[in-house]
């Protein structure tokens, strides 16, 4: 398998990824968030430790792992439990309501003079769970462990040429029809009709296509450019949407096993795209994703890949690097979300205008400073206040300890309800 590296741009890519991601460093960390499937919880994990937090901000619980932990994968919930890697290669799981720790998983060590010999390096990205198995990300590729025993042991290793900071993708019949895809109407024996498979991406450029059984390579592609954000699953194509660092955005076909088409962007595509269903006729199906130039896009999808129809609008001088997020107001009306490394959040109205991200004043619903730099991957949680009603929140977190979660309300003018400073105990 031949791997196409180009020198200079490939150890520029090194030395940035490097100085982007380094532990330790206060202002080029940041904190791993997600929210309950029911939307009202929000998990954070951040250096020590991982909190679970009310949509009025209270806090649930605080977890702390070891003496060695540092916390800044976003974390995982699935039937009531909170799955996160930590920075030494191990994953914790901690029930959703106390907060107390189920097990930790730590993968073997070796001691050979003053080194630690083993797979025991970061774990960036989210997991993912299967039936009965756990995928997780790190350092030196992706590996599975078996979740039929307490604590789960490792079922197999799969080496990549560089780190894996993204999540694995899992496709199985079940995990389409029940948690992947369970809005959209396809047949599994004919609109899919594939053997279970485990998707991978890395920073070495490629993407691997796996048994989720065995780790056994079943095939690749290289994408010519190295990938830090997730897979996006077109559910009504069979088809897998990424960005690269080679300021790209790849519509990959599952079942073809090949890249049908790409889009070319101003700067690297740190985050994952999200696509949008219009309830246009003509044109059903959007694509949104942004960029480090600070740009952000709109793009029809067609059978054929990208369609003609595309936008892009400069919102920021500085990296926009967080997925961004698609969110229905309490009216009904779509807004895509933004987070940028100015210290601000954008809100772009979606509907009722047709125009979507295209620069025309009236579509930037609101624009918010906050005391940070807007890093981590968008959430939403309803807040239900004193006087009954619900508001909706917009969730953030900064590089600021002072602000490590930020809710802004998504229909007051992106009004900051409140922030969550980092507390380490």
């Amino acid at each position: 398998m031949s791997i196409h590296l180009t020198p200079i741009r490939w150890w520029m890519f090194i030395f940035l990824a490097v100085v982007i991601t380094a532990c330790g460093t206060r202002s080029e960390s940041w904190p791993g968030i997600s929210a309950s499937d029911d939307n009202t919880a929000i998990f954070a994990a951040y250096k020590r430790t991982v909190v679970s937090l009310n949509p009025d901000q209270t806090r649930n619980w605080a977890y702390n792992g070891e003496n060695d932990t540092s916390f800044y994968a976003t974390p995982t919930f699935i039937d009531g439990i909170v799955y996160v890697g930590d920075f030494k290669g191990r994953i914790h799981a901690i029930d959703a309501e106390s907060g107390e720790r189920l097990w930790m998983y730590e993968p073997e060590r070796t001691q050979f003079l003053f080194f630690e010999l083993g797979r025991n390096d970061r774990i960036i990205g989210q997991v993912t769970i299967g039936e009965d198995t756990l995928f997780a990300g790190d350092e030196y590729g992706v590996f599975a462990l078996d979740m039929s025993e307490t604590p789960p042991n490792t079922l197999w290793e799969f080496e990549t040429k560089h780190a894996v900071w993204s999540r694995p993708l899992y496709i199985s019949q079940t995990s389409v029809e029940n948690e992947l895809c369970p809005n959209v109407r396809t047949d599994w024996d004919i609109d899919w009709n594939i053997d279970p498979t485990l998707f991978v991406v890395s920073l070495d450029q490629h993407i691997y296509a796996l048994d989720p059984d065995s780790g056994d390579l079943r095939w690749s592609l290289d994408l010519d450019g190295g990938i830090a954000g997730n897979l996006t699953l077109d559910c009504l194509r069979q088809r897998i949407y990424v960005g690269t660092m080679n300021q790209q955005v790849l519509a990959i076909d599952i079942k073809q096993q090949k890249v049908i088409d790409r889009f070319e962007t101003e700067g690297w595509v740190w985050g994952g795209p999200v696509i949008y269903e219009t309830g246009d006729p003509d044109d059903p199906y959007r694509i949104y994703f942004s960029d480090l130039a600070g740009y952000v896009y709109e793009v029809s999808l067609t059978e054929d890949g990208f369609g003609e129809r595309a936008f892009k609008r400069r919102l920021s001088n500085e990296p926009l690097r967080a997925t961004p997020l698609i969110v229905e107001t309490l009216d009904g009306e779509s807004v895509l979300v933004v987070g940028s490394e100015d210290q601000r959040v954008y809100a772009i109205n979606l509907t009722p205008s047709p125009s979507g991200v295209a620069d025309n004043r009236e579509d930037l619903r609101w624009v918010r400073e906050i005391d940070g730099r807007a890093l981590a991957n968008l959430t939403w949680v309803d807040h239900q206040t004193e006087e009954g009603e619900i508001e909706r929140l917009i969730i953030t977190g900064t590089d600021s300890d002072n602000q490590m979660v930020v809710a802004l309300r998504l229909e007051d003018g992106g009004r900051v309800e409140w922030a969550y400073k980092y507390e380490n105990d």
